[in-house]
């Protein structure tokens, strides 16, 4: 469980709060599973098309398509934040899922972490609990900073505590970032996904 838990956790949230909620995965590869949950969780009222600019059949980063033609991804780019955009006119919020790590190749040289200066998007960062996760988190946080992306919060998702590394690096990475780091356990089944979703709103989101 990863990007598209937390993503879709958070549409149903800001819903349950009563917001509009536009979604945007505006690259993916392999399959539509991550674009049809964010569409689930939105309502359902999204095609695909609308939700994801850019489909890449095979489950590669989508920047492979882009190594013999050596383009810069401008106008991949600018098309993608016209549809951003106009969700932004249109709802009270927009979530965007990532693909991938933050410099996952999109278009060119351009990476997610560039789509998201582009955009000027407010981050969360979603690291996965275990072993190795301290060196990919604060290197995914230190590529965020320098392009002057706001991060907002760290989510460890699939969080158990089982062992001594998974219950040390939150208090780890909210040292080392000074980030408010969120602990999202598995998922069980449906009445608890409803439980977190109610949870999270009662808390609160950062916004």
């Amino acid at each position: 469980m990863g990007k598209t838990v937390v993503s879709t956790l958070l549409v149903e949230a800001l819903r349950h709060l009563g917001m509009s909620v536009g979604v945007m995965k505006p690259y993916a590869s392999g399959g539509w599973e991550d674009s049809d949950a964010l569409i689930r969780a939105a309502g359902g009222k999204f095609s695909r098309k609308s939700v994801t600019a850019v489909f890449f059949k095979k489950p590669l980063a989508p920047g492979v398509r882009d190594v013999a033609e050596r383009t810069d991804g401008a106008a991949e780019f600018r098309r993608i934040r016209k549809t951003f955009e106009a969700l932004e006119r249109k709802f009270d919020f927009v979530v965007v899922e990532g693909i991938g790590g933050v410099l996952t190749p999109l278009a060119g040289t351009r990476s997610v972490a560039d789509l998201a200066a582009e955009l000027r998007l407010p981050v969360w960062v979603v690291a996965r609990p275990s072993l190795g996760t301290l060196n990919h988190t604060l290197l995914t946080v230190e590529a965020l900073r320098r392009r002057r992306v706001t991060v907002q919060k760290i989510v460890v998702s699939g969080y158990t505590g089982r062992d001594e590394a998974e219950r040390t690096n939150p208090l780890l990475l909210s040292l080392l970032t000074g980030l408010s780091v969120d602990l999202l356990p598995k998922i069980r089944d449906a009445a608890h996904h409803r439980r977190l979703v109610s949870l999270w709103s009662v808390r609160g989101l950062s916004y």
